[in-house]
């Protein structure tokens, strides 16, 4: 679980609260689930130590896929609260660790704003 001001300055929540591969973005004041979708269809990917950029742009999770074998992808937040679907595509469509050989990362932070 993880708590950010998302471009705007909104308190939101980010976490997995039904999947272990589904990302939520909840308003921290309200509870209302900025990211419900019936289109949402999430990749097999265990999100874990959620974290957003010092500037709240980006979500990064450090997790794991079934071997196990640990990785990282991070996804655009104004983006994914314009289309949900956006949390879902680990890979093909986000910027990620995967298929890096036999490296792996098991733990990530961020330095400065993307």
């Amino acid at each position: 679980m993880s708590l950010l001001l998302a471009p705007g300055g909104r308190a939101v929540v980010a976490h997995c609260p039904d999947d272990y591969n589904r990302i939520e973005i909840e308003d921290a004041n309200t509870g209302e689930r900025l990211t419900a979708s019936t289109m949402r269809k999430p990749e097999d990917f265990f999100h874990s130590r959620l974290q957003p950029s010092p500037d709240g742009k980006w979500l990064l999770s450090t997790g794991w896929v079934w071997h196990p074998f640990d990785a990282l992808c991070w996804f655009n937040v104004e983006a994914a609260l314009n289309d949900a679907t956006t949390l879902d595509r680990f890979v093909h469509q986000t910027t990620h660790s995967r298929h890096v050989g036999f490296v792996e990362e098991s733990s990530a932070c961020w330095q400065t704003a993307k």
